[in-house]
């Protein structure tokens, strides 16, 4: 090794592990130093066209521009959502049946209750598998099979589906929100 350049000696390898860890620390120190001593002037073309418009109102409002900009305004009623005791049932599977089940119906959500209140962000929690997504979709009104039991009040209201999709939006969630990742991250996609 020592024909090569090399030092053989064991104390060279703690020699070579604490110039690294010396430069790790010098070329840190440096690049934050750049970063707060530089100044962020660089600007997206959205925040760029977001600081024009708000030039353009601001120089009608002292130009005294008394032309009146009109925005629609949608009417909007908030509502809250109350259930009480809403039990969820299918019809027991054949195969369930053929392995000794007797009961007639699989029962999927028993006695749940709760409220969604206007304006308030609601989490509902639990681990895979307890019935977050079939609760959301019983009071969405998207399970038209099987047995819906309890009852479901919109402002005190009982619920009618034909206004329901009228008033109240809900969207599922998902994991991949654009095609494009969608389409990379597909484990069937090789």
């Amino acid at each position: 090794m020592k024909s090569r350049g090399f030092f053989p000696n064991a104390y060279w390898y703690w020699i070579g592990a604490g110039a690294l860890l010396g430069y790790v620390f010098l070329f840190n120190f440096f690049f934050t130093l750049a970063l707060s001593l530089t100044s962020q002037t660089v600007k997206s073309e959205e925040t760029e066209r977001i600081d024009n418009c708000d030039k353009r109102e601001n120089e009608m409002n002292f130009q005294g521009n008394t032309q009146k900009r009109t925005r629609m305004i949608l009417p909007f009623e908030q509502h809250s959502i109350a259930f009480e005791d809403i039990t969820y049932s299918v019809d027991m599977p054949k195969e369930m049946r053929n392995q000794g089940i007797v009961e007639d119906k699989s029962v999927l959500l028993k006695g749940i209750s709760g409220v969604f209140k206007p304006g308030v962000l609601t989490a509902l929690m639990g681990v895979s598998g307890v019935g977050k997504t079939t609760l959301m979709d019983v009071l969405a009104g998207r399970k038209t099979g099987g047995y819906i039991e309890g009852n479901i009040k919109i402002s005190g209201y009982p619920k009618k589906q034909e206004t329901f999709a009228r008033i109240l939006g809900y969207c599922e969630q998902n994991d991949i929100s654009m095609v494009k990742y969608g389409q990379i991250f597909n484990p069937n996609n090789n």
